[in-house]
């Protein structure tokens, strides 16, 4: 009997934590999934599949260091799947809202749809260059650049020293002005 109530209660703990974990990290986190996926649907899917993997993906929340870093690492991995799922469709499948959306624009007004594809074509390269970066390096950037923390801050996340960060972004930055120079080169012809 003894045993029953001490596993109730470290399930009752566990759960405290989650909740805790959930509460404190889910604003930030959706922002910054929403940053990198334009659909609020997708992007409030991913935040679940990300908290789904924390109720899932480890046995003990306190054999990870840091859970907001392994939280930010977990949704960075979901929505390279979710690009990468994209990347794979054909035209024949494009049914999804944002998909009808898109073309309805492009059919009411020329100028919007030639500005439309213009944003959808650099988003694409630039995703497509984000997912060609070492992990490392795509880590640092999308934190620094698009969530907008502080090196201090990534470091307190990731528990590298500052000067590695800063050296991974900037061989991300150079590794991404490589990837995106034929695409810049195709659009200034």
């Amino acid at each position: 009997m003894e045993g029953i109530i001490i596993s109730e209660n470290v399930e009752r703990e566990r759960n405290r934590k989650l909740e805790t974990i959930v509460r404190e990290n889910s604003p930030k986190l959706l922002s910054f999934i929403r940053r990198q996926v334009n659909d609020t649907m997708e992007a409030e899917d991913v935040l679940q599949d990300v908290f789904a993997h924390l109720t899932s993906g480890i046995p003990s929340i306190d054999d990870v260091e840091s859970v907001s870093g392994w939280l930010y690492r977990v949704a960075r991995n979901k929505i390279t799947d979710l690009f990468r799922k994209k990347k794979n469709r054909s035209f024949s499948e494009l049914d999804s809202g944002t998909d009808r959306q898109y073309i309805e624009s492009a059919q009411s007004s020329k100028s919007s749809a030639i500005d439309d594809l213009w944003n959808e074509s650099v988003a694409i390269a630039i995703e497509e260059a984000l997912l060609e970066l070492p992990a490392e390096q795509r880590e640092v950037f999308l934190l620094y650049e698009i969530e907008g923390l502080s090196f201090r801050e990534i470091a307190e996340l990731t528990g590298e020293n500052i000067s590695t960060l800063i050296s991974r972004k900037q061989y991300a930055v150079r590794l991404m002005r490589e990837l995106l120079s034929d695409f810049y080169e195709e659009l200034n012809d």
